[in-house]
């Protein structure tokens, strides 16, 4: 696709929906196109665009067929009136700068002398075009307590221009606490009387204001890229990009092209409303915790956004404020990880939770109507009625402030000290490194095999206990587990919970049983067999899925491995050892980085010829959640600072898409397809998850061609310098080979 800069075009911004498959939306996304996907369908991807004419017409020419989705104004514009209030014509909005807009509004409540006792009007920070951004400060006597006395929690909105509801629903939370307060609503009272609550309706003012003056779907603020002192398609930069954490990480979630929606900006926080909000979270008070509404797609999301499958330590507490699919905080919305949307490098949740350890959720606001998108209608009703079901969600965070590791939950949840396996509380976590730390299988006879667990930092020191063949109980201490080259351990995003490792000396044939205690708590005990001795060089995982239903072409063995001897031929002429870990033999499972892989330096995991990872007797549609636990157990080995070898016939293919959409179970791994239909609403799409393959073995591109390259490949620098590989060509396994070091 062409890149979007390059065909955008002047003139008004149009809202259009698509269906496209998961490597068009892939390249929507790296080509800089404002796009948001809506739903997964059988057919591809429902999204919703907002295009200039030229880009429309690019797209179109590209095949990318576009219907145009009717704004919200035209959806309700029988309710406009003569009697409005704004100058604008709108019933319930009002821009910022207009009389009794938005600044007027927080202007008139920072100086009610009936607010005086609790109620403090800052200015936080300056926009591009000189604008104040005004924040109001709730808690009893805010006009002489000094700031950072109390525990505090941010609500924000308008960080995205166009997304009005986002103001709303921030400014009616703000008028609700004023009014219970003022008439003696004693939950209120006794919430501000060692709480703050700040509020900042409108992050970006300039942008806003621009949604009512000159174009209604402008999403940054007014930067004025190329210095032309004008401001259209090709200027702004999106505040929600620009923040110092994974800031410019990749091209996905987000973007060096000024005319981007997404555009990160020159440097991290470059932008004066970014460096006001900075400076709010770190200066101004003492904050638990964040929520910056958004819209829209009735999601409730949390950190880590800037990569998919990636909960943090502190996962215990996001859960119980925010709860799970089957019990959301919200009524109707989808609670999870923040790349359950799309990832997001450089976002305002992961910079507050890993850089200033303030745990931070993305309401993403209803669209209000169907086909609205970000054109909230202009209806009291449902304004209000969105504000309504997102009441008890902030009023339970602000109730958590003084006690965050212990939060108010909607749904009961007592968050524990220990935890060994979330993913019992949070099902859609199943098999994911970081929530089940359970060893069911160890390598590491011989040797000590790590165990870990999640731990409450405030319950002070744990203890491993363990029994081998049902021997007496020992004891080791626990030290927190190492942190990452990428993420997880203990590098950030654990303000609350640590992941903490004990050792266990182990021979093989040993069946070892643990558990931990500490805070007055023990978890569950777990048991593992000591299967193989950590004694090779060199684990080879043999994954070719032989008793699948998707293997091109057929095997001629389904009882034992067909390509094996390639590999183990290759490193015993080398002078190295290995293992082997045999994934059909041992019941689909895929290998623990702790209990199996990370016994070794260097792991070479083959497919054969497996194209889509799926199991017998399940149709066309669907991938096994096998493919998804052996890429994150693999993508675990590696931040561990591992060194993997993938290959195969068709590595990767599925992830780019090359199989068409495919669909899992996170679940349970039940079939999702079946007769051509979708059965499951919980199934996610797997085939446009091709973050693995770009990130950690460096393979951006698929190249389909089977065997063509034999001309030699040449080392061009560390480790590689001097090396020469010659290719076998169609003669061999077509192998395609991605090396992680």
């Amino acid at each position: 696709l062409p890149a979007s800069g390059s065909v955008a075009t002047a003139g008004q911004l149009k809202a259009y929906t698509a269906t496209v498959d998961t490597a068009t939306l892939g390249a929507l996304v790296d080509s800089g196109y404002d796009v948001t996907p809506t739903d997964e369908t059988l057919k591809g991807v429902e999204v919703y665009l907002v295009l200039s004419a030229g880009e429309r017409k690019a797209l179109n020419r590209k095949g990318i067929s576009t219907t145009f989705a009717s704004a919200g104004l035209e959806q309700e514009s029988a309710q406009l009136s003569t009697a409005s209030e704004s100058i604008y014509g709108w019933e319930v909005f009002r821009s910022y700068d207009e009389p009794g807009g938005i600044e007027d509004q927080l202007q008139a409540i920072g100086n009610n002398p009936a607010y005086a006792d609790f109620v403090k009007l800052y200015d936080v920070g300056d926009t591009i075009q000189g604008r104040d951004v005004l924040g109001i400060r709730m808690t009893e006597g805010a006009g002489t307590l000094a700031l950072g006395a109390r525990p505090a929690v941010l609500y924000q909105g308008t960080t995205h221009a166009r997304e009005w509801i986002s103001t709303e629903v921030t400014m009616r939370l703000l008028e609700w606490f004023l009014n219970e307060r003022s008439k003696g609503n004693t939950q209120v009272t006794n919430l501000l009387q060692d709480r703050e609550l700040w509020f900042v309706p409108v992050v970006n003012p300039d942008g806003y204001e621009h949604t009512f003056t000159t174009e209604r779907l402008w999403r940054k603020n007014l930067r004025d890229n190329d210095g032309d002192n004008k401001i259209t398609n090709a200027d702004g930069v999106d505040l929600n990009r620009n923040y110092p954490e994974h800031w410019n990480y990749d091209d996905e979630g987000s973007n060096t092209q000024t005319s981007s929606e997404t555009f990160r900006g020159a440097s991290p926080a470059s932008e004066p409303e970014t460096q006001g909000n900075i400076n709010l979270v770190e200066n101004m008070a003492d904050f638990r915790f964040a929520i910056s509404y958004h819209s829209f797609g009735d999601l409730l999301l949390y950190t880590q956004g800037w990569q998919t499958l990636t909960p943090s330590a502190d996962d215990p507490v996001y859960l119980a404020l925010t709860g799970i699919d089957s019990n959301p905080a919200v009524p109707g919305f989808n609670p999870g990880v923040g790349a359950d949307l799309y990832t997001t490098n450089g976002e305002f949740t992961d910079w507050a939770h890993g850089k200033a350890g303030v745990l931070a959720w993305t309401p993403e606001l209803s669209e209000g109507c169907a086909g609205c998108g970000f054109e909230f209608p202009d209806n009291e009703a449902k304004v209000q009625k969105q504000f309504e079901i997102n009441l008890d969600f902030a009023l339970n965070v602000a109730r958590s402030a003084t006690d965050p590791d212990d939060p108010a939950s909607h749904w009961g949840m007592d968050t524990k000290g220990l935890y060994l396996n979330l993913a019992s509380i949070d099902p859609w976590k199943t098999n994911w490194p970081t929530s089940d730390l359970r060893v069911q299988t160890s390598y590491g006879g011989g040797s000590l095999q790590p165990v870990e667990v999640l731990a409450k930092r405030s319950i002070g020191p744990v203890t491993l206990h363990f029994r081998i063949n049902r021997g007496p109980s020992r004891t080791a201490e626990t030290t927190p587990s190492p942190p990452g080259e990428v993420y997880g351990g203990n590098n950030a995003y654990n303000a609350y919970y640590q992941y903490l490792r004990g050792q266990i000396r182990v021979r093989e044939g040993n069946s070892v049983e643990y558990w931990f205690s500490g805070g007055g708590e023990t978890t569950e005990h777990v048991t593992f067999q000591v299967v193989e001795d950590a004694d090779a060089d060199v684990l080879i995982v043999a994954a070719e899925d032989r008793t699948g239903a998707s293997t091109t072409p057929a095997y001629s063995s389904t009882t034992s491995p067909n390509f094996l001897s390639y590999y183990t031929n290759a490193i015993t002429a080398s002078g190295r050892t290995y293992d082997v870990y045999d994934v059909d033999a041992r019941g689909r499972t895929a290998p623990d980085h702790l209990g199996v892989l990370g016994h070794y330096d260097a792991v070479i995991w083959y497919t054969g010829n497996d194209f889509v990872t799926r199991e017998a007797g399940k149709q066309a549609g669907n991938v096994s959640r096998l493919a998804v636990d052996m890429t994150l157990t693999m993508r675990q080995f590696l931040n561990e600072g591992g060194a993997l070898t993938y290959t195969g016939q068709r590595a990767g293919a599925v992830e780019n898409g090359l199989a068409g959409t495919q669909y899992y179970d996170p679940v349970a791994n039940q079939q999702c397809v079946k007769g051509g239909k979708l059965m499951l609403n919980r199934c996610l799409v797997w085939s446009d998850k091709n973050d693995f393959l770009q990130y950690y073995l460096g393979a951006f591109i698929y190249n389909s061609r089977d065997g063509a390259p034999t001309a030699p490949v040449q080392g061009t620098a560390v480790p590689y310098s001097g090396l020469t590989w010659n290719l076998n060509g169609a003669d061999r396994v077509k192998m395609r080979v991605c090396v992680s070091i």
